[in-house]
């Protein structure tokens, strides 16, 4: 190839046009990042880019850990590990994560994509594996340091504390969109402590849903919620089930205060608004 076709913004160029959407777009995009070592980096970004679900991610993983089930939603089983892991079962799984920039999970059985089904021993007893979704399962997913959406819509518990949320949010410093959606009412210790983590290492997050724990909230003249540190691009909040348990005054100037260009919150009861 001569060397002027090798700069990276016609090469980006070429990439974002085949990348147009078409019923042949993933194949055009393979072909290229098959057929040509200039193209492939970028054609493989593209292909990454927006993943719904984890599927095409957990099949980057050593075959004997998943395996393809008999429903024709095609489930992929990600079973407990009869074997410890090791970074070299990770690699491959690595090489891709780092591309992806979207991340969808939705595991309604309305959603007719492949999905997701995680069973752990010490839960099988429970019909329908796993019921709760605590910080060690998105502990992986803190690889994604490229992230710009994360939505996870589930019928199970989503159980996180203020420290999944900080690791999360230093993981994630680009995320423009982090959505938790269950569909039960979790015994979260999450709190507005957590969100101010959100504030101070993604200032690009602009969309946020997501249950806190607001019993407590502490608003003091010599404690500046946040450390001082705020978030100017959110101006909506979503609680989801979340209840305004505590001083709303307190709440409200706590949440000002990390992000001062909030507009609403919309949540469960009617303690939220301002």
């Amino acid at each position: 190839m001569h060397r002027p076709l090798t700069i990276q913004d016609f090469i980006q160029l070429v990439v974002n046009e085949v990348a147009r959407p078409c019923p042949l777009e993933e194949r055009t995009l393979l072909a290229l990042a098959l057929t040509c070592r200039a193209f492939q980096e970028a054609a493989l970004d593209m292909l990454w880019a927006h993943q719904d679900g984890l599927g095409r991610l957990v099949q980057c993983l050593p075959e004997d850990l998943w395996t393809y089930s008999d429903d024709p939603l095609e489930d992929i089983t990600l079973s407990e590990p009869t074997r410890a892991t090791t970074q070299q079962d990770w690699q491959r799984f690595d090489v891709y994560a780092r591309r992806v920039r979207t991340l969808d999970i939705d595991d309604s059985p309305y959603f007719k994509s492949q999905s997701i089904q995680i069973r752990s021993g010490e839960n099988e007893h429970l019909a329908g594996g796993v019921h709760d979704i605590t910080s060690a399962s998105f502990r992986r997913l803190c690889d994604f340091r490229n992230l710009r959406r994360f939505g996870l819509n589930t019928e199970m518990r989503i159980i996180l504390d203020d420290d999944a949320v900080q690791e999360m949010a230093m993981s994630w410093p680009r995320l423009e969109y982090l959505h938790f959606s269950s569909l039960e009412s979790p015994p979260t210790s999450a709190t507005l402590e957590g969100l101010a983590h959100l504030s101070r290492y993604c200032p690009s997050l602009s969309s946020l849903c997501i249950n806190v724990q607001t019993r407590g909230t502490v608003v003091s003249a010599d404690v500046i919620p946040g450390g001082g540190f705020c978030n100017r691009a959110l101006e909506q909040i979503e609680f989801r089930m979340s209840f305004p348990f505590g001083n709303e005054a307190k709440i409200a100037a706590f949440l000002n205060a990390i992000f001062p260009n909030i507009r609403s919150l919309i949540g469960r009861g009617e303690g939220y608004g301002i």
